[in-house]
């Protein structure tokens, strides 16, 4: 779904051999994500759907290594492991310093604290990363992606997938895609003040409970 862009994102995607939906006024990522699959009927036509961002690589063996993951009918769903697009350059450039931590930053909090939050004896992952994961069809049907108000869908969804207790949410870091990071201060500061306040939203619409 081209939300809006005023390049030429949905002629490329067209050209590629894409199915495309494109506006012409953006509504935001969770509202065409709707209007997509409503579209495109894709809840009556796959077992499982893929989300991504505009800016997301997926690995070459992302699915090999993700699928799998759904043998256990408990996983309602994946959440992608994420790496930050790194390209390698001789003289040191500023906005590469944000590509850096963030590789730092992903790699301790994936690791230690991601990973352990989907071991299946605990699985309190609150959140499923919007630029690259998989949803069971079955579970994701009974999900409402837009919910006016909230900046992001991401903690949304894993918030009504806890509270519905539709299933358990399956991570691996072998299943991964990479992310284009901010290049400067005040883009990066926008996109955490963005995670963040869509986190502090979510809590605000469900609450907390023992879990």
């Amino acid at each position: 779904v081209s939300d809006g862009s005023d390049d030429k994102t949905a002629e490329i995607a067209k050209n590629s051999g894409c199915q495309v939906l494109a506006f012409k006024k953006p509504h935001g990522k969770a509202q065409a994500l709707e209007k997509l699959i409503r579209y495109f009927k894709l809840f009556d036509n796959f077992d499982f759907i893929l989300i991504v961002d505009a800016d997301t690589r997926l690995n070459r063996n992302y699915l090999k290594n993700a699928l799998p993951l759904f043998e256990d009918l408990k996983v309602a769903a994946v959440a992608g492991y994420a790496k930050s697009q790194w390209r390698k350059h001789f003289r040191p450039k500023w906005k590469y310093f944000f590509g850096a931590y963030r590789t730092r930053l992903y790699r301790i909090l994936q690791l230690f604290l991601m990973f352990g939050q989907t071991w299946h004896l605990t699985n309190v992952l609150p959140v499923i990363p919007g630029f690259a994961s998989i949803y069971r069809t079955s579970v994701l049907k009974n999900l409402k992606i837009y919910v006016p108000g909230l900046a992001i869908e991401d903690f949304n969804l894993a918030f009504q997938l806890r509270k519905k207790k539709l299933g358990i949410i399956a991570h691996h870091p072998s299943a991964f895609a990479t992310a284009q990071d901010p290049g400067n201060l005040r883009d990066y500061a926008k996109q955490v003040r963005r995670w963040n306040l869509g986190f502090f939203q979510t809590v605000r619409l469900y609450g907390i409970w023992p879990s």
